[in-house]
């Protein structure tokens, strides 16, 4: 098992936390809820949010507060408040699960949102774990990138998280 940092910050929904804290591992649970990690590895900050649900169009800045959009821009911002970089900033995507039976998906609904915004915005997406239907922890230490997950069920595996092929060459920073 590989050494996480020594403090834990739990992020719950609706929430996010932004951290230049090298010791400092931001941490969800996740069902149909959708995490977005999102660091900067040349600043050496990052962060987490835990998107409920992506939110309704047209809908007040007060009945946005929690989700999808909003709490994409609030933990952005923060970072770049921070310093970071909008061309360095790397995202790992996470959670999505399909937790019901109904024809009501909210994981699916999550996974569409944070693929359309960080495509929208063009952004990087480095590694992903999305969909499937099991919940599932991540753990992720924003300083460096590094993730890890544990799927939650009868048995519990933990794995590091598979990075996507990467794009062309672009420096010789290793995202993962």
């Amino acid at each position: 098992m590989t050494q996480m940092g020594l403090h834990k910050k739990i992020v719950g929904q609706g929430e996010y936390a932004v951290t230049k804290d090298l010791d400092m591992t931001l941490s969800a649970v996740l069902g149909s809820c959708v995490a977005c990690c999102a660091f900067d590895p040349v600043r050496g900050l990052g962060g987490m949010n835990h998107i409920l649900l992506p939110g309704k169009t047209g809908a007040s800045v007060a009945e946005q507060r929690g989700y999808g959009a909003w709490l994409m821009e609030m933990m952005l911002n923060e970072m770049f408040k921070q310093g970071a970089s909008h061309a360095d900033i790397r995202l790992k995507l996470f959670g999505g699960a399909r937790m019901f039976t109904s024809n009501c998906q909210p994981g699916e609904e999550n996974i569409a949102f944070v693929r359309d915004f960080v495509r929208a915005e063009r952004y990087q997406v480095v590694a992903e774990d999305l969909g499937g239907q099991k919940a599932r922890r991540v753990n992720f230490q924003a300083v460096t990138g590094r993730a890890w997950v544990k799927a939650i069920d009868d048995t519990i595996i933990e794995q590091p998280v598979k990075p996507l092929p990467k794009p062309a060459a672009t420096g010789d920073v290793d995202f993962f």
